[in-house]
């Protein structure tokens, strides 16, 4: 516990909430889009089809990103009977989506060197260090999401199955989220 709050230092939180809305946004667009390619056009007409992080943002998944350096977007509404394959389809859209959110960050460490040189020196470390973290932030994310919690991503295969009452995923269940993340980075991924 004492390291995770020896983590929390200004410039800290800012590059970590800034590169996290920015994987956010990412990873809330790229599931719109796949959604749309395999037929269902309802994550785009609810405005999600978007770079804009405030369509896909929650506040809980804010906090767990600057806190725990994991998060996730709001659950969008995906019908898998809309979808190409099914609950196939869908378990389909999920995991491309989280690839694509990792192969991001991976791409932006590749571009490392395109970074260093146009960066002028006195940025450059302040640079090197939201690219370092974008790309850990994209890992953790995507891998974080694979988890079937009903805030993240992996459960919209599962959302279908459940009662209509444990479909809607409110603040209640977006905190014990926050505190699954906090759990994470205290005892496993310190």
């Amino acid at each position: 516990m004492n390291t995770l709050l020896s983590e929390l230092n200004p410039v800290r939180m800012m590059v970590d909430g800034s590169a996290g809305l920015v994987v956010l946004a990412i990873h809330g667009f790229f599931l719109a889009l796949l959604a749309k390619a395999f037929g269902d056009a309802g994550p785009s007409h609810d405005g999600r089809q978007t770079l804009n992080p405030m369509a896909h943002i929650d506040l809980f998944a804010l906090i767990g990103v600057v806190v725990a350096q994991f998060g996730w977007i709001r659950p969008m509404d995906i019908r898998s009977r809309e979808l190409k394959g099914g609950i196939a389809g869908l378990i389909l859209v999920v995991l491309l989506a989280l690839a694509g959110t990792w192969l991001v960050g991976r791409g932006a460490m590749a571009g490392r060197g395109l970074v260093i040189a146009i960066t002028p020196p006195d940025l450059l470390q302040i640079a090197e260090a939201w690219l370092f973290t974008f790309a850990r932030m994209s890992e953790r994310i995507a891998a974080f999401n694979l988890l079937p919690v009903l805030s993240l991503t992996a459960a919209h295969a599962l959302r279908e199955f459940l009662p209509e009452r444990l479909r809607s995923t409110g603040a209640v269940v977006s905190g014990l989220t926050l505190v699954l993340a906090l759990a994470i980075k205290i005892w496993i991924w310190r």
